[in-house]
């Protein structure tokens, strides 16, 4: 048997309604995947009605899918815990951009000023680029910028491990 250790519950008013163990946000709906959590349901809660959530402790969360104990945990589309990397979101990000258009330089000078030909004496100059056939979507090649996953909400530390969605385990709030 899942026991679960409260140490702080707030009320939130229930926007949709919430079945119970569950992670529920701020504002009173299911989170979202990859949602920070104010915490977790204790009791299945009604439209309009009260909704007691957990925010400190170890709660009983029911599962989206498989989770090992003592690994981090955050929020499925349904507000179930699912390990941080099965959140299902991409990692890559793709920018389009037009290598045939020369960015420009934009400098001016006052009006009524000299303009400084040293280049020892000029000051650094920041350079903004300028791109008018991306803006219009006339790019016409293609650069791929990858990187590391997208930042992740991080609800939890499960203390159970589950083989599958819809099994309960304790998870400790964060």
């Amino acid at each position: 048997m899942k026991t679960f250790k409260d140490i702080l519950t707030e009320s939130v008013e229930a926007a949709v309604d919430i079945p119970a163990y569950r992670f529920v946000a701020p504002d009173g709906n299911l989170c979202g995947a990859n949602a920070k959590a104010l915490g977790a349901s204790k009791a299945a809660t009604k439209t309009g009605q009260q909704c007691p959530v957990m925010i400190l402790g170890v709660a009983i969360i029911e599962t989206g899918g498989a989770v090992t104990a003592q690994q981090e945990v955050t929020s499925d589309s349904l507000g179930r815990a699912v390990t941080v990397g099965n959140v299902g979101v991409s990692s890559v990000i793709a920018l389009d951009i037009d290598t045939t258009v020369t960015p420009t330089v934009g400098v001016s000078v006052p009006a009524g000023e000299v303009p400084v030909l040293s280049s020892a004496a000029q000051p650094d100059l920041v350079e903004s680029a300028s791109c008018e056939a991306v803006s219009t979507g006339t790019a016409s090649a293609v650069n791929t910028v990858s990187g590391g996953a997208l930042p992740v909400k991080i609800n939890g530390m499960a203390l159970d491990s589950a083989d599958g969605a819809g099994e309960f385990i304790r998870v400790v709030l964060k």
